[in-house]
């Protein structure tokens, strides 16, 4: 019974939406609908499955299913480009991203930021801190 009364409210609120959609028309300002449609410069989208890439140009890309990305204010297909620190590179399975370069990972490592050839040399070891102990007082 009650999941009943949850599905017939999850259509009313469906309905009502859809109404206030078709209400609004043509006329609708961008982001007329609040937590449901955004504005990308004047650009409407969906925010439950896009995002606004660059409100200058009015980019949107495709956040769920996520098959887009946003880089340097450019759309592109997830599957054709990687984004290292807001740089587009073209996909490649064998590299990485380290900063803003995409590096092989058969021939280099990424060393805290920097690119290396070969493996990352081992953290230095730390000083050990002399411990001082004291007697117990005499008794």
């Amino acid at each position: 019974m009650a999941a009943a009364a949850v599905a017939t409210a999850a259509a009313a609120v469906t309905l009502l939406v859809v109404v206030a959609v078709a209400a609004l028309g043509a006329r609708a300002q961008c982001g007329a609908i609040p937590f449901v449609e955004e504005c990308c410069g004047s650009q409407k989208y969906e925010t439950a499955a896009q995002a606004c890439c660059n409100s200058a140009t009015g980019a949107v890309y495709q956040t769920f299913p996520p098959t887009e990305l946003c880089c340097a204010g450019q759309v592109y297909d997830v599957l054709n480009v990687t984004c290292c620190s807001n740089v587009p590179h073209d996909f490649h399975v064998l590299k990485a991203c380290c900063g803003t370069e995409y590096v092989s990972t058969i021939t280099k490592s990424c060393c805290m930021g920097t690119v290396t050839p070969g493996s990352c040399p081992p953290p230095p070891t730390p000083t050990p801190v002399p411990t001082t102990t004291t007697a117990p007082p005499p008794t």
